[in-house]
């Protein structure tokens, strides 16, 4: 796809306000510091579309961008590494949240992890959740991403090889 035009649309923390524009819409979320915002840059072909820092926690808002005046690119607030207290995280994880309730979204799960071999509990959705239950190590954050997508009613695809887009 040649990218025609990409522009800053707003940023904000309610999902109420968001564009009203009924087109495409492409989330990005993952950890902090993972590269989310220079991704959309380089794949922009701009240095300076998404705001970028080497300190982790720089994307706080929900910022929407427009592309070739078609569909929006989404960068959302990082989440794990960001030195933020336990209450903005708590309103991070509010605005993300109503913003997956209320907009159709594909979420893209940049990642990290490690690769991790089918166990028993990843066998029903059962297992999974007394899994979560438990913080099972054998659990990585995309499957925990891809799980609440699901039980939120979100459409979820999944860019990173791993278990999440695979089972149960």
């Amino acid at each position: 796809m040649k990218i025609k035009s990409a522009e800053f649309i707003m940023s904000n923390s309610n999902v109420t306000k968001a564009p009203k524009d009924r087109i495409p819409e492409y989330a990005f979320i993952g950890r902090s510091n993972v590269g989310k915002s220079s991704l959309i840059n380089m794949l922009m072909g701009r240095k300076d579309l998404a705001k970028t820092s080497g300190k982790p926690g720089k994307t706080q808002l929900i910022n929407h961008f427009k592309i070739n005046d078609t569909w929006f690119l989404v960068d959302l607030p990082g989440y794990g590494y960001a030195k933020i207290s336990k209450k903005k995280r708590t309103i991070f994880q509010y605005f993300i949240e109503n913003y997956f309730k209320e907009r159709l979204v594909m979420v893209w799960c940049g990642s990290t992890e490690v690769y991790i071999e089918e166990g028993a509990v990843h066998q029903t959705m059962e297992a999974l959740e007394e899994g979560l239950r438990n913080n099972d190590p054998a659990i990585p954050p995309s499957m925990i991403y891809a799980y609440a997508a699901v039980k939120m009613g979100v459409p979820y695809a999944n860019g990173s090889p791993n278990l999440s887009c695979d089972i149960p």
